[in-house]
């Protein structure tokens, strides 16, 4: 299955790491990745990935941990 998130988030140097931390660590990795910095320190990434919806599910969970994630939204999800 194919993942489609959009991740707002405050910009720092480290955090395209931090967001692919939760995939790495399944020993998985990302089909894209759409980094922007926009307005007031703040940033957009967005990303897709290829997981079974249980890995989705606790990849989503380890997001929402991370401290400088404000929002994770499945666009794919909406769209549909």
């Amino acid at each position: 299955m194919i993942n489609h998130w959009k991740i707002e988030c405050l910009h720092s140097p480290e955090m395209i790491d931090r967001i692919m931390v939760p995939i790495r660590k399944r020993g998985m990795g990302v089909l894209s990745l759409h980094y922007e910095q926009i307005y007031g320190g703040r940033a957009i990434c967005h990303m897709k990935f290829e997981a079974e919806q249980i890995e989705a599910e606790k990849i989503y969970k380890n997001m929402l941990r991370i401290l400088d994630i404000e929002h994770v939204l499945d666009v794919a999800q909406q769209a549909g």
